[in-house]
């Protein structure tokens, strides 16, 4: 992985700005990077100054790919979940989970344990609250705004409806609303502003942008801690 070829070709205006950040925006990464004639491992550069992500790293053959999530010792920087973190206000250990590798005990005890529960949940529950949720969206399809109907919007409300549905075990209108509305705000923020994901203190300045986002990671926050809670 270290001696993966970078993506651009080093220079200077890749060394200070990177270009992950431009390929995010056009939705351009795996299209342009996951043919056959790319490397099965590169790295973009992100920059002295891009924030938003550090060493994306694709790794393209499967032997590889297990190799490093099975290492015993992985352990990704905390500086690469960053601007995850943001989602909720940086609060909690600076040691997200998806840093580690998953051999690691912590992560067999929590996130394995929580991917076999939801996989249980999953086929048990896929002739009701799947099914059921995904015709509630196709017979919404003839509501068309102005002659268009926005699919990007009904497919990201559709994956929303069945993480609290078959997850938590909610079938509540308003939390779905309430983080759909509130992850995207704060991803599109992201974007927005990378510097503030190098710079964390730049979200504490008191802009009207700085108090929507506590807003945003508030509601996100207490929408997923009233869904535990019940």
């Amino acid at each position: 992985v270290r001696l993966a070829p970078s993506v651009p070709e080093p220079n200077l205006l890749a060394v200070v700005g990177g270009c992950v950040l431009e390929f995010v925006k056009q939705g351009s990464i795996c299209r342009t990077f996951m043919h056959s004639d790319q490397p099965d491992i590169l790295r973009l550069n992100n920059g002295i100054v891009g924030g938003l992500f550090r060493d994306f790293v694709f790794v393209k053959d499967p032997k590889i790919a297990r190799e490093i999530l099975e290492e015993p010792n992985t352990c990704k920087p905390e500086r690469g979940y960053r601007a995850f973190r943001r989602l909720t206000g940086y609060k909690g250990n600076y040691d997200f989970l998806s840093s580690r590798s998953h051999k690691d005990p912590l992560y067999a005890r929590t996130r394995v344990a929580a991917y076999e529960t939801l996989m249980a949940r999953t086929a048990k529950y896929y002739d009701t609250l799947f099914l059921d949720t995904v015709r509630r969206v196709v017979d919404r399809c003839g509501d068309v705004e102005n002659g268009q109907f926005h699919v990007v919007h009904e497919m990201h409300s559709v994956a929303t409806s069945l993480i609290t549905s078959v997850a938590f075990d909610e079938q509540s209108d308003q939390f779905d609303k309430n983080l759909f509305d509130a992850a995207v705000w704060i991803i599109g923020d992201m974007i927005a502003r990378p510097q503030n994901n190098s710079l964390k203190i730049l979200d504490w300045i008191p802009t009207q942008r700085n108090r929507e986002l506590k807003r945003r990671q508030t509601i996100l926050i207490d929408t997923i801690q009233s869904m535990i809670a019940n």
